[in-house]
């Protein structure tokens, strides 16, 4: 075994082959972790994330081998999808035109949570239209992103990185979920949906550091709320740029 995910099922399975009535939710509690997201884990459908994995770890312990080697290896987990020969597979300009469409991470989102993948259904839910969703599946088919077994898309194993992306094509990225989030603003219910904004004053030198706690936020925020009960796809986009323009240096 290498990944640090597969001790965590070993873990289990000793501790209910010697105690048959042990549970998932007691195997969760003894990790001082939530179930469900301890279950989505466990199956390869959510992120195994850096303090999750040291959680684990500590709580592990170091009386079974498996403890000593998930220790070792927790600290190289990519989560849900594995990464590929220990390195992020970095995405081409070709792959993220497609991929920029936010149709497409919808479906790949909203297929982790759902088991019916039929076109109707899928394409109801995200609100589009039959053509459209088809268009979609199949780009991320012929990406290598899903595959269809026995009538239903199965996820592959992918985790991108956008380092060789042009910046222009990032930007136009952005732009389109802006327009996507005024078009939400203008048709959605505000129980569906929270817009809100500040505009605050810091030094330059911790710009960085307000960056970093921004990608904490993003990830702790996925890491606590997307579980085997969750029922629908959000998106949410974060902004922070400079309103003054900087001070010429003398």
């Amino acid at each position: 075994m290498n990944d640090p995910v597969d001790y965590i099922i070993s873990e289990y399975d000793q501790r209910k082959a010697s105690r048959p009535s042990y549970s998932l939710r007691a195997f969760a509690a003894s990790l001082d972790m939530d179930s469900g997201a301890l279950s989505q884990i466990m199956r390869k459908k959510r992120a195994l994330g850096p303090k999750t994995a040291q959680k684990i770890a500590r709580n592990i312990g170091d009386m079974r081998e498996s403890g000593k080697q998930f220790k070792a290896l927790s600290g190289q987990s990519s989560g849900p999808y594995k990464k590929r020969g220990g390195s992020l597979k970095r995405l081409t300009r070709e792959e993220f035109k497609v991929l920029k469409d936010w149709r497409c991470y919808a479906l790949l989102t909203l297929l982790k949570i759902s088991d019916n993948h039929s076109i109707d259904f899928l394409a109801e839910r995200l609100g589009i239209d039959r053509h459209e969703c088809q268009a979609v599946i199949n780009h991320l088919k012929n990406l290598g992103y899903i595959s269809m077994s026995e009538r239903k898309l199965d996820l592959l194993d992918k985790v991108c990185s956008t380092t060789n992306v042009p910046n222009k094509d990032i930007r136009d990225f952005h732009c389109a979920k802006l327009d996507l989030a005024k078009k939400k603003l203008k048709t959605q219910d505000m129980s569906e949906r929270d817009y809100s904004s500040i505009t605050f004053s810091a030094q330059k030198s911790d710009f960085e550091r307000i960056k970093q706690k921004i990608k904490k936020f993003r990830r702790d925020l996925m890491q606590e709320f997307e579980t085997t009960k969750s029922d629908e796809v959000f998106s949410m986009s974060v902004q922070l740029f400079q309103l003054t323009k900087s001070k010429k240096r003398n």
